[in-house]
Parts: structure tokens; sequence; C-alpha cells
């Protein structure tokens, strides 16, 4: 099962790789159409945002999250998204739990899962 895993990965990747990156309005509009509806619908205050072909791995803290929050957090994702690299393409996953991204960084193509985190995270008070 581990090899069909892999290659459909190394098959969604080809594919992927034909894509022309997205211009800035179409990253504006897949984040407003895919993440704020993902956030909004979500109880979760923490948010993992994993490649693990890059072993790149970073958490978002939405405690206080709220409408106003919610703008400025959509805004934080696409910061964090174009500053890794070119944005291909920003989808639901099958059963809608996680967002999958699709990044070019070095001419290579990475997918990325953002997803909720919450189990994942330990305060100590």
């Amino acid at each position: 099962m581990s090899d069909l895993k892999t290659d459909l990965y190394s098959l969604n990747k080809s594919v992927v790789a034909t894509e022309k990156p997205l211009k800035d309005y179409e990253i504006k509009d897949a984040i407003n159409r895919y993440a704020e509806p993902f956030f909004t619908n979500s109880k979760d205050s923490y948010y993992m945002l994993l490649c693990r072909e890059r072993y790149d791995f970073t958490l978002f803290n939405f405690v206080r999250k709220k409408s106003f929050v919610i703008g400025t957090s959509l805004q934080d994702l696409r910061e964090c998204l174009t500053n890794r690299g070119q944005v291909l393409s920003i989808e639901n996953t099958e059963n809608k739990d996680a967002l999958e991204i699709w990044l070019l960084i070095d001419e290579e193509p990475y997918c990325y899962y953002l997803f909720p985190y919450d189990l994942g995270v330990v305060e100590v008070v």
C-alpha cells in the first residue's frame, strides 16, 4: 500500500508540475474560497502547515480566533505560502478535513497540507 501512495504522489506531482503559478488575485480568490470557510467552520485553535517531503512544519496559533482575526490570518497564510515559493493550487482534500496546497520551490513542486492540530499541542501553564 505504501508504494501505491508513493506512486500516486509522484503522479500528482508530475501533473502539478505542468501548472502555471497562480497570479496574486487567483491566490487571494483560492484562499477566500477554501481557507476562509475552513478556518471559520473549524473549532480548532491550532493548525499545522506540513510538507513532509521538505521536512517543513509551521504551526499557526489562532487561539483568539474571531472574524477580524480570520481576515488577518488569511493574509498571514498567503504571505507564508508566497514566501516559500510560487502557489500552484489550493484546494480542499477529498474529505475536506485539510487544505492541499502545491507550491513551486526552486522549480520543483511540493505538496503542503494545512490541517487542524489542536491534538498535537500540549499547553503547559
